[in-house]
């Protein structure tokens, strides 16, 4: 028996211990229930626990990958600079994208998500024609969505980061 397992073996016989104050309500019935439904052994909740999250998360690497390889090109207009926030934010720029979504596609990122972002385009390539190379972005709340209904309100926004990676042109 590790750390890990005497630590929260402990935590579950004090939890037990004052099981009066907690009611678990059962979903299906709609009453208070004192008692789990179901119990099994640490060695089995670990077991459980990590598969369903292996599959979670190789099922939606597998959607990510998906999307990926349509290598869709959005509209995309660079909005303005934003003033950076945290520990790096000497070091580092960031700027607010609005992007026209071609639909309602549930592997687009959402609110808060965390992708990577390319332009194409006369003002995403050099004097080469290459693609500008990847950038961090994480997709926010369209600030101009505030202002009521207005031609960008349904675009989605991202704040874009420093460059992560080289893209590739499809």
């Amino acid at each position: 028996m590790g750390l890990e397992d005497s630590v929260l073996g402990s935590v579950i016989e004090k939890m037990s211990e004052r099981h009066e104050r907690f009611s678990f309500i059962d979903a299906y019935e709609g009453k208070s229930v004192l008692n789990p439904i179901d119990t099994f052994s640490m060695k089995e909740f670990k077991w459980r626990h990590g598969g369903g999250a292996t599959i979670e998360m190789c099922n939606e690497l597998s959607l990510i990958k998906e999307y990926n390889e349509l290598r869709r090109s959005l509209k995309t207009w660079v909005i303005a600079p934003l003033i950076a926030t945290g520990p790096y934010h000497a070091s580092r720029q960031e700027w607010l994208f609005l992007i026209r979504p071609v639909n309602d596609d549930p592997r687009f990122p959402a609110v808060g998500d965390r992708c990577a972002i390319a332009l194409k385009g006369d003002s995403g390539t050099d004097d080469e024609g290459n693609v500008t190379p990847y950038m961090a972005a994480e997709r926010v709340d369209n600030p101009l969505g505030s202002f009521g209904q207005t031609s960008y309100s349904g675009y989605v926004a991202f704040k874009v980061f420093e460059a992560v990676g080289e893209a590739s042109d499809p």
